[in-house]
């Protein structure tokens, strides 16, 4: 064992050789041996008593600091007491002692000790971290990290966690303006873990040809991640839960002889194969992966037993005893279902225990749920329509999905106790956020919905409890991202990102100073999943009636557009493409098909006559291509309307949020004045100035 700081205490392992169970001493007692003098206290104190010691740590000796054992500790101490001082060690805890205080048992919930939320997340931001390397750790003992990655939570659906509000967010830091740039899954998650924008990083949906797992492996994106470079410097590294959407198929023979591909960078490996499911007795059967790219499934529905929100918790708690019997710190990531909608069910589905717990919780009902009007919004907003059964599913999925979150609190706090057993806490991060945030009905938006570049959408819980950064219950109002946690954790660890990032870190925080750079605005961006687009019909189109196609780069203003018109007497407006009406309105839109492939490159039709549905293809495939309903006098025309490309950017400079869409559509919220965004500003005179110049910003962050 080596001791930090290069202070030699050559033979005290043999010293209390006589006293001390082989399996007791950390590390390999030989003739070389140098240990701390609290990784022997607490060595002797467990062989002697076989359990669990609170030892005081040199960098934390005050009165409240402890071991079972005083006389042994007296009498160590008094040994010892000609020793030269020591820089603060982590007390190492041995094989046994992991084993023995590892917490077996889940802490309970009942509906009393449910907190009061916290106050709303403020609409007003100001800023966040600077600096995208980190310099040389100070610290004699590297941190380990514990990063907890819900699915699908939005900023303020933690707050009936009464275990994550006392222990991480009144116990440490809370974020109030924490954002994600791109508010899906897959692309989220990559920019956790390698610190940058979708655009740079290449995810940009959850499968397809411009998203997924396949598409972060293949771009070599995978090759660049906090994995791998804390894995490089020493660290023990470890995945539990989700990985990137559609880790499956494409990746099940991208392995060594076949295997299932595993990312480089991570030691254990316990990753769900999508579509990642909840288990237990509600839930579908589940797979994960391990480091060898061998597939175990989990079938079990008799109990809660595999509940993987719980299985994979037992899993990270394993990783992190192993861990500390090999002396390592680690970088261990969490990421369980919750609170995600189960698939293809409409609902999170919650362990057995809690199901139905939240079934007296008030409905949520803030000012934008089922905006009324919403004239002002893009068409893919308006095309939504309310219906009660809508509505009332969104509401249980609220409710389901708080239920889900109280595994993962149970997990927490039976986690932090093993940090607790183990004398690790002190020396362990541990924070919780989330991929993206959902709407529970505001703006028109149901189901737990995604994606839209509005708050509920955008911003993500992020608390942090750091005990040696002493930063207890502090609040920070500054913007921070999701692409600045990979950067905050190199910067802890003492580690220099090989490569450029977009992230920066938030270290500063987390030790209870200010943001020395805040950030002073942040780019938003969305890519539609499917790059083809379809229509469908119920008749025959009239004279006159107009489609738009969009296509090519959708980030050029304005995009390129070709503008179809059915014709039967051979006249159209002007820069129209004349489409015939053919009899029958097969034949017509047939027609519609054909007019499209000779007037924009490559591209493709298919018409399916059963479904009355046109699809065209982008035969380039990421470029895409996106219908627009101009004049359908006799209502016989449904496009997709689909949430289109967007590009924005977010400020808290007057604290405004604009956005770009392929369709050439703006949205431009005040979100000071209007912290719901009822009233969209864009093409508003008094608005002009900050639309011009937000517009130019977007092109900036976007060029990057």
């Amino acid at each position: 064992m080596r001791f930090r700081g290069g202070v030699v205490l050559a033979g005290l392992c043999a010293l209390f050789a006589a006293h001390v169970a082989a399996a007791a001493c950390p590390g390999d007692c030989g003739g070389d041996a140098v240990v701390s003098i609290d990784e022997l206290i607490l060595s002797v104190a467990i062989a002697l008593e076989q359990r669990p010691v609170s030892v005081c740590l040199a960098a934390d000796r005050g009165g409240e600091g402890q071991v079972d054992v005083a006389d042994l500790v007296a009498a160590v101490g008094a040994a010892l007491s000609g020793c030269p001082a020591l820089p603060s060690p982590t007390a190492t805890a041995t094989a046994s002692a992991t084993r023995s205080a590892t917490p077996t048992g889940t802490a309970s919930l009942t509906p009393s000790e449910s907190p009061s939320p916290p106050p709303s997340p403020s609409p007003s931001a100001s800023a966040t971290p600077s600096a995208t390397a980190s310099p040389t750790a100070q610290a004699t003992v590297r941190p380990n990290f514990i990063i907890i990655e819900l699915d699908d939570t939005r900023a303020d659906g933690i707050d009936q966690m009464p275990v994550t509000l006392e222990k991480l967010a009144a116990q440490g830091v809370q974020f109030h303006s924490s954002f994600v740039p791109f508010p899906l899954c897959a692309p989220s998650r990559a920019s956790l873990f390698t610190g940058l924008y979708a655009l740079h990083h290449q995810v940009r949906a959850v499968a397809g040809a411009i998203g997924g797992a396949h598409v972060f492996r293949e771009a070599g994106a995978d090759q660049q991640t906090m994995a791998v470079w804390l894995r490089d410097a020493g660290y023990a590294t470890g995945l539990f839960g989700k990985y990137i959407n559609a880790y499956s198929q494409t990746e099940a023979t991208q392995g060594p002889n076949g295997t299932f591909y595993v990312p480089p960078g991570w030691t254990r490996w316990r990753a769900f194969v999508s579509p990642e499911r909840y288990g237990g007795v509600s839930g579908m059967d589940y797979a994960l992966v391990d480091e060898h790219g061998a597939l175990q499934t989990y079938t079990d529905h008799a109990s809660d037993a595999q509940y993987s929100t719980d299985l994979l918790a037992d899993q990270l708690r394993d990783f992190i005893a192993d861990s500390v019997q090999d002396g390592k710190p680690f970088l261990a990531v969490y990421a369980p279902y919750a609170s995600h909608i189960d698939t293809p069910g409409v609902l999170p589905i919650p362990a057995a225990r809690h199901a139905g717990h939240f079934d007296d919780l008030p409905d949520w009902r803030p000012p934008n749920w089922n905006e009324a009007d919403v004239s002002d919004k893009p068409r893919w907003v308006q095309a939504t329509e309310p219906s009660d059964i809508v509505l009332k599913l969104t509401d249980l999925a609220r409710l389901r999905a708080y239920e889900t979150l109280l595994a993962v609190d149970e997990q927490l706090a039976t986690t932090l106790a093993q940090l607790d057993a183990l004398g690790i806490a002190n020396e362990t991060v541990v924070l919780l956020t989330s991929d993206n945030g959902v709407t529970w009905s505001e703006h028109r938006l149901f189901g737990q919905g995604k994606e839209c570049p509005y708050e509920e959408c955008l911003r993500v819980p992020l608390l942090a409890r750091y005990p040696r950064g002493q930063a207890a219950g502090h609040d920070v109002e500054d913007i921070v991202l999701n692409i600045d946690i990979a950067a905050t954790v190199a910067d802890l660890a003492g580690v220099t990102v090989p490569v450029p990032i977009d992230g920066r870190s938030f270290r500063a925080a987390l030790e209870g100073r200010p943001l020395p750079q805040p950030r002073s605005d942040f780019l938003v961006e969305h890519w539609r999943s499917t790059r083809q687009d379809w229509l469908d019909y119920g008749g025959q189109p009239q004279d006159g009636d107009q489609l738009v196609l969009l296509y090519g780069d959708p980030a050029a203003k304005p995009r390129a557009a070709v503008r179809f018109e059915f014709d039967d007497d051979q006249q159209v407006e002007p820069g129209a493409v004349q489409v015939p009406i053919g009899p029958t309105d097969d034949a017509s839109f047939d027609n519609l098909g054909l007019t499209v492939v000779a007037n924009i490159p490559r591209t493709r039709r298919v018409l399916n006559a059963t479904t009355n549905r046109l699809t065209i293809v982008d035969l380039a495939g990421l470029d895409g291509v996106y219908w627009v309903e101009e004049r359908d006098a006799g209502g016989v025309v449904e496009v997709l309307n689909s949430l289109p490309d967007y590009f924005g950017v977010r400020q808290p400079d007057g604290d405004l949020t604009y956005v770009e869409y392929e369709t050439g559509e703006r949205e431009l919220y005040d979100n000071a004045a209007d912290p719901w965004q009822l009233e969209n500003r864009a093409g508003a005179p008094a608005y002009a100035a900050e639309q011009a110049r937000l517009s130019q910003r977007v092109v900036e962050l976007s060029e990057q």
